[in-house]
């Protein structure tokens, strides 16, 4: 979905954020499949969460990012 957002050369910099959103991006949509799975939740309530969580999608990348800095 975001191929060659950064263009054709992008600096390893860009790569690893670009890899970073896309997680971010793929658990927002694992999030709303499973709460829109259950036939309590109303969809307007599920449609609420997403977008609530659509809002961080940074804040995401950004732990993503965080969690895979190797500490030594």
């Amino acid at each position: 979905m975001l191929d060659n957002y950064f263009g054709p050369r992008p600096t390893q910099a860009e790569q690893q954020r670009l890899l970073a959103v896309q997680a971010a991006l793929e658990l927002v949509r694992a999030t709303s499949v499973v709460s829109g799975e259950s036939g309590n939740i109303p969809e307007n309530t599920t449609a609420l969460n997403l977008v609530s969580v659509s809002r961080d999608i940074a804040g995401l990348a950004d732990a993503i990012q965080a969690a895979l800095v190797v500490r030594e």
